[in-house]
């Protein structure tokens, strides 16, 4: 079916027509690639919603790179970079519970935290964490237990034993208390957590093997470790009320340990067909659930989102060579999401427009909150 003559002999064909054809469904969408070289590994916040209802995440990496990321707009901003690399460690972003600073281990492999003002743009490094029994402290991911305290996991720089720290913002001063946790192996921390009533702390990837967690009881200052089933790995996931797991293959569905009653909550987000070899390497969650975001393929584009509604699959389209592809959409806000896999592009597409695009396999994707009876997309080859 042709769309008509255009100037210069082109001839636009119709490949997808939302009144005539039935997208099918799909949960999870890609996100824009990153916009810097990733050094060794990087980090998510929470997902959270700003006051005009776009869906946003912070993003870090073991160097010096941050930046805010629009879910909604797809569209990166770079911020003001921490005052320090932080080699060979994790770096979540814990939110502090008015929303206003985020957290992260930072300096060689976990010496200090550094603390990020969202409203000033700018790092606050602390003091270098306290030895433990003589040993330098290496923290490995912090929890707030309100707008000034965060409790943090650290190790010690030989046998991997080690404890939680206390640090008060407001005070810039360092706490630590008399037991460690006899941990010996497995010593990561990948994340934290603190009950609601504040009373435990508790840490992923700590004990016996990698299934294990650790929980510490602040009042008696003493430890214990615990561990969930043997089919599940624990995520990198910033969350002040629950550690994060995903299953082993093949689904790697995200669950949680929640920390208020120690109990596994499985399967939480839809199942991702696009997911490659089970990497969830980083993911943020927004508090009520409902949307999630993670790292899920090895190349670029590396991150996918669930955003509560999921998305359609409008159509698959196999161009032999570079094609003019004319896109008509209303102007309501949503996207259309241009795909190719194989080269790494992920080309959003808001308003009424044309995009070259080259040679491969494209898949267009539209939100479900959007109308896809209103879209159409074209093609024209290039002449000459």
């Amino acid at each position: 079916m042709g769309f008509g003559p255009e100037p210069g002999g082109l001839t636009f064909t119709k490949f997808f027509d939302g009144t005539e054809d039935s997208p099918t469904d799909f949960p999870w969408a890609f996100e824009s690639p990153l916009p810097f070289t990733v050094i060794a590994q990087f980090y998510f916040s929470p997902l959270l919603t700003n006051a005009q209802s776009e869906d946003y995440v912070y993003v870090i990496d073991r160097g010096q790179n941050f930046w805010k990321y629009n879910i909604t707009k797809k569209h990166w901003t770079e911020l003001s970079s921490p005052n320090y690399t932080c080699a060979n460690t994790r770096r979540n972003l814990a939110l502090s519970p008015n929303g206003e600073k985020l957290a992260c281990p930072s300096e060689d492999d976990g010496r200090r935290l550094e603390i990020y003002d969202i409203a000033s743009d700018s790092w606050t490094a602390t003091d270098q964490a306290p030895d433990i029994a003589t040993y330098a402290a290496y923290i490995s991911s912090c929890v707030w237990a309100d707008d000034d305290i965060l409790w943090c996991i650290a190790s010690r720089a030989t046998q991997n034993r080690g404890k939680f720290l206390k640090y008060t913002v407001s005070t810039t001063t360092w706490d630590q208390f008399a037991t460690d946790s006899g941990a010996t192996n497995s010593w990561n921390g990948k994340n934290c957590a603190i009950s609601p009533d504040g009373l435990n702390l508790f840490a992923s990837n700590i004990g016996d093997n990698v299934s294990y967690y650790l929980k510490y009881v602040i009042a008696t200052d003493t430890y214990s470790t615990d561990l969930i089933t043997g089919d599940r790995q624990w995520v990198s996931c910033p969350d002040r009320s629950r550690l994060w797991v995903y299953r082993n293959g093949p689904s790697y569905r995200l669950g949680y340990l929640r920390v208020s009653d120690e109990s596994l909550q499985s399967d939480i987000f839809p199942l991702n067909d696009e997911m490659s070899g089970g990497l969830a390497y980083a993911t943020g969650v927004n508090t009520a659930l409902t949307k999630a975001i993670q790292q899920a393929r090895g190349t670029s584009p590396k991150i996918m989102s669930y955003i509560g509604t999921g998305y359609w699959k409008l159509v698959e389209k196999t161009l032999t060579q570079f094609n003019m592809i004319l896109f008509e959409k209303p102007d309501d806000g949503y996207a259309i999401i241009a795909i190719n896999v194989a080269s790494g592009f992920c080309i959003p597409v808001f308003n009424y427009d044309t995009k070259i695009l080259l040679a491969g396999t494209w898949t267009f994707y539209y939100p479900k909150d959007g109308d896809y009876t209103d879209l159409k997309l074209y093609y024209a080859l290039l002449e000459g």
